[in-house]
């Protein structure tokens, strides 16, 4: 019964943040940045009435009072609030496709990091995976004549942000929390100089634009939550393998719901990254079966 509640919440989790495309389009009358800061504020509420309820407040007070990890947590912060933003403004502009393309690669990104960060031995599927994922960018650049930018930046911020909060040891709830808490000043600010110039948005007479503001924090929080309940009772690579539900959603949604440009060369494109991630899944099964061999 618990690993059928872990297999719910990591459905869950990853069906919510595949749908992020469709709530982050509604809220496209906001400036990326203001939903941005919108998002932070509501997130630190959040996690505030979560670790009340949990009663964690010593957890986070004893990293809070840690000025070494308080400024770890300023450093991961810069990364996260990057993916962000790229990702809220690749929505809000059309960029879906590109979004989704950024989230398949970033599995892929996070091989590469493991090798950069922690000299991680990479294997020929490994090696394979990231030659597919460059050949895909490669394509768009030379094919289509775009750089995926959008896609690099969401990818990259990721797997960095990932990768230095593995190095780190950064507590994932908690983390959050002390990350937002390091730039939420920088947020007010920025939040209130779009006031003050007149180029906040207007909430009167859109209340669903209000409420849907005031929801980004719960949207924020909840699949995170989650996921890390599902985390703790399922094989790494089943979630591994599971989280491509969130690009193939978003996939979807570009291309059938906004009906973005989806031509040939944009195919070649993606079949390139899903032949990259499909060796990337065999690296994981096959890792998977060897750790359990050696247990045995």
């Amino acid at each position: 019964m618990n690993q059928m509640r872990a297999y719910l919440a990591l459905w869950g989790c990853f069906l919510i943040w595949g749908l992020f495309p469709i709530y982050f389009s509604y809220m496209r009358p906001l400036r990326a940045d203001e939903f941005l800061f919108a998002r932070g504020v509501t997130s630190v509420l959040c996690l505030m009435v979560y670790f009340t309820w949990k009663g964690r407040w010593h957890v986070v007070l004893r990293d809070v009072l840690n000025r070494g990890m308080m400024i770890r947590c300023m450093c991961t912060a810069v990364f996260l609030a990057i993916n962000w933003f790229t990702y809220i403004w690749a929505v809000q502009n059309d960029q879906t496709l590109q979004a989704s393309f950024g989230y398949f690669i970033t599995p892929i990104i996070n091989v590469l990091f493991g090798l950069l960060l922690f000299e991680e031995r990479l294997g020929r599927l490994q090696w394979a995976a990231i030659i597919c994922a460059f050949a895909g960018v490669a394509w768009q650049l030379i094919a289509i004549g775009v750089v995926p930018w959008a896609s690099l930046g969401i990818a990259f911020a990721w797997g960095i942000y990932g990768g230095l909060r593995k190095k780190f040891r950064i507590a994932p709830v908690a983390g959050l929390f002390n990350e937002l808490l390091v730039i939420l000043p920088f947020v007010l600010i920025g939040w209130g100089w779009l006031y003050l110039t007149g180029e906040g948005f207007d909430y009167r007479g859109h209340e669903g634009l209000l409420i849907g503001m005031l929801m980004s924090g719960v949207a924020t929080v909840v699949p995170l939550l989650l996921f890390l309940y599902a985390v703790s009772d399922l094989p790494m690579t089943t979630v591994g393998i599971t989280q491509y539900i969130t690009p193939s959603i978003q996939f979807c949604i570009a291309v059938f719901l906004f009906q973005e440009p989806f031509d040939n060369q944009r195919l070649i494109s993606f079949i390139l990254i899903w032949i990259g991630l499909g060796l990337y899944s065999m690296h994981l099964i096959y890792a998977d079966k060897d750790k359990k061999h050696v247990q045995n």
